[in-house]
């Protein structure tokens, strides 16, 4: 799955599946631009990078910003000429994730993750298919809680059969649901507006996987993820993702726009 020669964006690039994808790829070839809004992640995957001797540019970033996302895709397209990939990771959880029911939910709370993970989704996803070479392909983050619901530890089986056959959002994470819910609408329209030009979009499903956000849900949840029934019987990484996304930038997926890939250790099956 080569991808020498490659220029690839990343959004949320320097920390959790965005850094593991950034490594991955550079190590196949391509020249990663990397943005992101935690300056000292910035600083430490430049460190990182720069190390390694890898092809790579920074950009201090803010999704919810539309001048500021036109602004840095075009600077790649200035510095390099062309852009053949992204991957849009940048995202964030509510407060008190997997807590608070919609009935207690903040109007701020609510503009602030949609103003992220769905609004930024769209003005990142739209400025990179308007720069992005013809051949191209683009992979967004989505969540298990934008394709299923989720199982009650104390339902009857009959209810939690219900909830895994329906798409529906999980208990006290409305906000989130709802946003990856919407990454999925976006990516299947995209694919559909962008198909002639042999642009592909994609999305991938993670399930409970080892990032800086689940570490921050789990400090303000200690339940969270223990109820996760990965047929695996673990979390899963990562480095794993990143492996998927690689595969469905590379010309190996060549045939493969609209899906959505579940990356849930068996969860949803």
């Amino acid at each position: 799955m080569a991808l020498e020669g490659k220029i690839i964006a990343i959004t949320g690039g320097a920390s959790g599946i965005g850094l593991a994808t950034a490594k991955l790829v550079a190590s196949r070839g391509a020249t990663i631009c990397l943005a992101d809004i935690s300056p000292d992640n910035l600083e430490a995957a430049s460190y990182h990078f720069t190390t390694l001797k890898t092809p790579f540019t920074i950009c201090k970033l803010d999704v919810t910003q539309r001048a500021d996302v036109n602004s840095w895709i075009a600077g790649i397209i200035d510095k390099f000429g062309r852009l053949d990939g992204a991957v849009n990771c940048a995202g964030v959880i509510g407060k008190a994730h997997g807590i608070t029911p919609l009935t207690d939910l903040e109007d701020e709370e609510w503009d602030r993750i949609v103003a992220v993970n769905l609004t930024g989704m769209m003005c990142s996803l739209r400025a990179e298919l308007r720069a992005i070479v013809d051949g191209g392909s683009i992979v967004n983050i989505s969540s298990i809680q934008g394709v299923m619901g989720n199982l009650l530890p104390n339902s009857s089986p009959e209810r939690n059969y219900m909830l895994r056959c329906q798409s529906s959002g999980f208990p006290g994470s409305a906000a989130y649901s709802a946003t990856k819910h919407g990454v999925i609408g976006l990516t299947r329209c995209a694919a559909k507006e962008v198909g002639a030009r042999g642009v592909r979009v994609n999305a991938i499903a993670p399930g409970s996987i080892v990032t800086p956000l689940l570490i921050q849900a789990q400090d303000a949840n200690p339940n969270e993820g223990k109820n996760n029934p990965s047929v695996l019987k673990r979390e899963g990484t990562a480095e794993e993702m990143a492996s998927i996304i690689a595969f469905l930038l590379s010309h190996e997926a060549a045939y493969v726009t609209g899906s959505v890939y579940g990356a849930d250790g068996g969860w949803n099956c």
